[in-house]
């Protein structure tokens, strides 16, 4: 009677860490998937669809692989995160994988020290079933926390070593990462076959017979973790060299930009040295044809010259050649999709701010808010004013749609794929902001995108 009261509590106990257990990894996994979905809602409902998907499979009435089971969960990993976020469907598939392993890990690297405990446990049968039960509690909750400070360790570290977590992940780089991390899942299938079919055979556990054969599966689980780590530091080396050589390609069109301004501002001033030099011949000219009572041609001609002067002069004015002809420049774009473009952008000569920096700032955010425009009644506005040292600029322009932020919620995502060369502007302009002691900031409200950027004078 007093062994099927134990057995009955064993049973319990047994049932309430394992509930616990996936309820902990299951939130442990939320916490560590917020950063790769949209925000925290659906990472925890991608959560909660593991936990209770190991729930189902564990009250059905017929027998499972504990790795069949824990694959499952893994594939219902995806599809939420694929139902909550369709967007990075191959980072997604590197994910699932990746937590299916650190389950495997954490409970690789705990079950020796439950199994030790238990079999000492075991030893010492004499113990009143009180103090007997009360025991195995205790074992189980130390398996229980060791389970998931393993986890929580190895989320931390991971999410630390990976930074680009928004970063698109090719098809390439998902069989680069997937391969190491396969083969220790593999070696994961393996052991549990070979588990399943030691006891199955003997009537007993391998751990039991030989211990060296539990240092050896800690061994190969500590190293599946470092081939993990490895991969991503690998992958992150990849990514910093591509957006370095994506960042130079920026820096060099941007160059490019700068000298075919610089020309620009060169044949404004040959026109306008040219029209002050043939001034006088017009002025002749208009004189005598007044003189003769020529209205007409008069008329004709002074239209003309007010086409020309109008040709070699700027719409916009912002007391500098280098800022006149990037506005004008933008206004010509704007005008050409239909955009109202408004600007009062004044940039003196004692601004003291090099005119290749204020350009790369109204290139970027100017360009910027060409492309992502929309609405019925589109429109982009600049201005600027100083109070004291400090220089503002705000670019506004109509905006419906929405935002994807990065991981801190500081600066918006490009939507465009980075190997267009694209996603780097506003991290230009934070640049040359920081050059300048300065910041940026980046809103929305009421249809209306705004970019505010700070620069410091002295």
């Amino acid at each position: 009677m007093a062994i099927n009261k134990m057995i009955f509590y064993w049973d319990i106990i047994n049932k309430i860490f394992w509930f616990l257990t996936m309820f902990a990894t299951a939130g442990i996994f939320a916490c560590f998937l917020q950063s790769f979905l949209p925000g925290k809602r659906q990472a925890y409902a991608v959560g909660f669809s593991y936990f209770f998907s190991m729930l189902f499979l564990k009250v059905i009435p017929f027998e499972m692989w504990g790795i069949t089971a824990y694959s499952i969960g893994s594939g219902v990993i995806f599809t939420s995160m694929y139902l909550a976020d369709k967007k990075n469907v191959r980072q997604k598939i590197f994910l699932a994988v990746l937590l299916l392993l650190f389950h495997w890990i954490a409970h690789g690297i705990g079950q020796p020290v439950y199994s030790a405990f238990l079999n000492l446990l075991g030893r010492n049968y004499q113990f009143d079933s009180g103090i007997f039960i009360l025991l195995y509690f205790m074992i189980e909750l130390s398996y229980f926390l060791l389970r998931c400070i393993l986890t929580y360790g190895m989320v931390k570290v991971v999410s630390h070593v990976y930074r680009d977590k928004r970063e698109e992940l090719s098809s390439h780089e998902l069989i680069l990462m997937l391969l190491p991390i396969s083969l220790s899942v593999s070696t994961y299938f393996m052991e549990a076959y070979f588990y399943s079919v030691y006891e199955g055979d003997l009537g007993f556990s391998v751990w039991h017979n030989h211990k060296m054969y539990t240092c050896l599966e800690v061994f190969i689980e500590l190293l599946s973790f470092g081939v993990i780590l490895a991969v991503l530091v690998f992958y992150q080396k990849i990514k910093k060299t591509q957006r370095e050589e994506r960042e130079n390609a920026v820096l060099e069109g941007q160059v490019a930009d700068m000298k075919n301004h610089i020309c620009q501002v060169e044949k404004m001033y040959e026109d306008i040295r040219s029209i002050r030099h043939d001034m006088g011949n017009h002025i002749m000219t208009l004189e005598n044809l007044y003189r003769k009572n020529q209205w007409g041609e008069a008329e004709r001609y002074a239209k003309k010259l007010t086409e020309t002067m109008e040709e070699s002069f700027f719409h916009i004015k912002s007391n500098n050649p280098v800022t006149d002809v990037i506005l004008e420049e933008m206004w010509k774009r704007a005008f050409e999709k239909g955009i109202d473009f408004q600007c009062d952008f004044f940039f003196g000569r004692d601004m003291l701010v090099d005119a290749f920096d204020m350009s790369v700032i109204l290139n970027n955010g100017l360009g910027n808010a060409i492309e992502g425009v929309d609405g019925e009644k589109p429109f982009i506005s600049i201005f600027s004013s100083r109070k004291n040292n400090v220089f503002l600029i705000e670019i506004q322009n109509s905006f419906y749609g929405e935002l994807l932020w990065d991981e801190k919620g500081e600066m918006p995502l490009s939507t465009k794929k980075p190997g267009e060369g694209h996603g780097y502007g506003l991290g230009n302009i934070k640049k040359i902001a920081g050059k300048y002691h300065g910041d940026i900031a980046v809103k929305t409200e009421e249809g209306t995108f705004i970019l505010t950027v700070m620069l410091m004078l002295s």
